[in-house]
C-alpha cells in the first residue's frame, strides 16, 4: 500500500442547508490501496463524510486535496474521476428500471464515454463475473430485489476496473468483491463493516471525526470505534 495520500481533507466543516454543523474540523488522510471504514450512528454524518471525500458537496470550511493538488468545489474532483475511474455506490441510487443487468451496466459505460459497443458489452460481462452476478445478465432491474440491484451497481464498477470505490450503506457482502490491492475502497457503515479495513473514521455525537488506525480498530472491530461514534 502507498502511503501518499490519494484524497485529504483539510479542516473541514460542513453545514446543513439549515445551518446545522454535520462534520466539524475533519483532517483526514486516504492513502492509495487501502480499506476505509466510516463509521457512526444513525445521522451522524457518515454519508456527508463520504460525499466530501468523493467530491460530490463541496466542505462549508476547509480544503479537498487530491493528487497533490487543491480544490474547495465538486467540479474539482473530475480530473481525480477520470484518471481512477472512481465509482461512487449512493445509498439511494436511481435506476433504469426498463433495463437488463447487462444493459443497465452498458449505459453507465456509455456515460463515461466509451463508445466501442463490442467492448462495453464485454467489460459489462466481465463485472457481472466478476461480482458473482452472471446469472442475472438478462434479467430486467424491476425484477430484481434491491439487494440485488445493488449488486449490478458493485458489478459497473468492476466492468470499469475502478480504483476507487466510494461505498455508502446498504451493500452488506457485495462489496467483497470490490477488495483488491490494486484499489481504494471507502465504505460508510453504522456496523462492522464485510470485509477487513486499515482504519476507521468514526464521527461522534458532536460531527467530529476520530481517526482509528489498525492497532486501535483492527478490521473494524475494536469497540472503541463504536464507542467514539
Amino acid at each position: 500500500m502507498n502511503n501518499k495520500p490519494l484524497v485529504e481533507l483539510v479542516d473541514v466543516d460542513h453545514q446543513s442547508r439549515s445551518g446545522d454543523m454535520i462534520i466539524r474540523g475533519a483532517t483526514l488522510q486516504v492513502r492509495r490501496g487501502e480499506t476505509v471504514a466510516i463509521r457512526g450512528i444513525a445521522r451522524s454524518g457518515k454519508t456527508t463524510l463520504l460525499r466530501l471525500l468523493a467530491g460530490v458537496v463541496a466542505p462549508t470550511r476547509g480544503m479537498l486535496r487530491y493528487g497533490g493538488g487543491e480544490t474547495r468545489t465538486e467540479c474539482g474532483i473530475e480530473g481525480l474521476f477520470r484518471s481512477e475511474g472512481v465509482a461512487f455506490l449512493s445509498q439511494r441510487p436511481s435506476y433504469l428500471l426498463g433495463l437488463t443487468a447487462l444493459e443497465h451496466i452498458m449505459v453507465g459505460l456509455f456515460a463515461r464515454g466509451l463508445r466501442d459497443e463490442s467492448l462495453v458489452k464485454t467489460m459489462a460481462a466481465r463485472g457481472l463475473a466478476e461480482s458473482n452476478a452472471t446469472r442475472m445478465s438478462s434479467i430486467l432491474l424491476c425484477e430484481l430485489s434491491p439487494g440485488n440491484r445493488r449488486l449490478v451497481l458493485v458489478a459497473e464498477a468492476l466492468a470499469l476496473d475502478s480504483s476507487l470505490v466510494f461505498v455508502d450503506e446498504g451493500y452488506g457482502a457485495s462489496i467483497g468483491t470490490l477488495v483488491s490491492p490494486r484499489r481504494t475502497l471507502v465504505i460508510a457503515s453504522s456496523t462492522d463493516v464485510a470485509v477487513p479495513v486499515d482504519r476507521t473514521f468514526a464521527i461522534d455525537r458532536h460531527g467530529i471525526v476520530h481517526v482509528l488506525e489498525p492497532e486501535v480498530a483492527p478490521h473494524s472491530n475494536a469497540p472503541n470505534a463504536t464507542e467514539a461514534a
